[in-house]
C-alpha cells in the first residue's frame, strides 16, 4: 500500500496500523493494496446496509500485517510480486461496530474473499496473540478452492471448518447481538 492508496479509502488510513516496531511506511508496504480495497468497499456496504440515524458503524482492526500468527498465516505471505517473491498481508482482522458477527461473516462471503472465519472470545487460550474483547472476523485473499470461499470459525481453541457446523454456529444468538462497542 503506497500513501496515494491510502487516500483512495473512505473507511481507513494510514493511521489504522500499529506502529510499533517498524516504520509506517516498511509496515505499510507490505500490504496487498486489492486487500484494503476489498475490506474498504466491504466496510462501506455494512455501513450503508445497517446503519440507522443514531447508530454508528464503524470498523476496528485488530491485526494486519503484524501480530502474533501461525507460520503460514496469511498475515505475512511468500507471493509473487512482478518477478519478486516478497512477504505480503493478505489477510485483516477485525470487527465492525453496529453490525453482528453473522452479518459481518455473511457479508465478507458475498464479497469473494477467499477465506473468512470467525473468532468467538477466547479468554482462556494464552494463544490468540491479540487483546480483543470481542469476538471478530479474519477475511484474506486466499485462491478459492474448487470456486468456493473456504469458511471456519475457532472457539475455545479449536477450529471448527466444516461448513455445516459453521453455519450452524453462526446464527447462534451470541452471533447475532450487535456490537455496540470498540476494541478495548
Amino acid at each position: 500500500m503506497t500513501e496515494k492508496d491510502w487516500g483512495n479509502l473512505k473507511n481507513f488510513s494510514l493511521k489504522e496500523l500499529d506502529l510499533s516496531g517498524e516504520p509506517i511506511a516498511a509496515k505499510s508496504e507490505k500490504i496487498l493494496p486489492i486487500l484494503m480495497y476489498n475490506v474498504d468497499n466491504w466496510v462501506t456496504f455494512l455501513k450503508g446496509e445497517y446503519r440507522t440515524p443514531k447508530r454508528k458503524v464503524y470498523c476496528r482492526v485488530h491485526a494486519i500485517a503484524l501480530g502474533k500468527h501461525k507460520k503460514n498465516s496469511f498475515h505475512y505471505r511468500s507471493t509473487r510480486v512482478g518477478r519478486k517473491i516478497k512477504i505480503v498481508c493478505m489477510a485483516f482482522d477485525g470487527h465492525v461496530v453496529g453490525v453482528s458477527l453473522y452479518q459481518m461473516f455473511i457479508t465478507a462471503a458475498m464479497f469473494g474473499f477467499g477465506g473468512v472465519g470467525f473468532y468467538m472470545l477466547d479468554r482462556d487460550n494464552k494463544n490468540v496473540g491479540m487483546r480483543v474483547n470481542n469476538p471478530y472476523v479474519h477475511i484474506d485473499m486466499r485462491s478459492h478452492k474448487l470456486g468456493r470461499t473456504s469458511i471456519w470459525y475457532r472457539e475455545k481453541g479449536k477450529y471448527v471448518s466444516e461448513p455445516n457446523k459453521v453455519l450452524d454456529r453462526i446464527i447462534q444468538p451470541d452471533c447475532l447481538r450487535v456490537f455496540s462497542y470498540g476494541r478495548e
